[in-house]
């Protein structure tokens, strides 16, 4: 675990109005090397060059902007698991959500042992792609 650790980046992408502390937690547990993004636009810019394992986002209210950006996210990255917090979900959100193929999908609250055990699937399944 502790070299699958250091080998593995997680790209964060948390919402202004979200829960980004809880999220930071989850992931410096389980000693991912992380980079934070405060939008869906940085983590855009950044996600070619980070190439990570898994990417966590956390929508924003702005759903219809923030769906567009996770399309393109989605063709950036196009076998990378996306795990998906959705504070504001609806069924609809979930529609659309859907055709991405999300790792996870989840409306708050997420128990935080939850959240890792996620991510660090994620973070397995793409390294065993690798």
């Amino acid at each position: 675990m502790a070299r699958q650790a250091r080998l593995s980046k997680v790209l964060v992408c948390e919402s202004p109005a979200g829960d980004a502390p809880r999220l930071r937690e989850a992931i410096d547990a389980l000693g991912y090397d992380t980079v934070h993004c405060p939008t869906l636009d940085d983590c855009l810019r950044v996600a070619p060059q980070s190439a990570p394992a898994a990417v966590l986002v956390e929508l924003p209210e702005d759903l219809e902007n923030a769906v567009s950006l996770l399309q393109l996210l989605r063709r950036t990255l196009p076998t990378t698991p996306l795990v998906i917090v959705a504070p504001h979900a609806t069924l609809e959100t979930r529609a659309r959500i859907h055709p991405l193929r999300p790792y996870y999908f989840a409306v708050p609250p997420v128990p935080s042992d939850e959240l890792r055990a996620v991510i660090h699937g994620a973070v397995t399944s793409q390294l065993q792609r690798a």
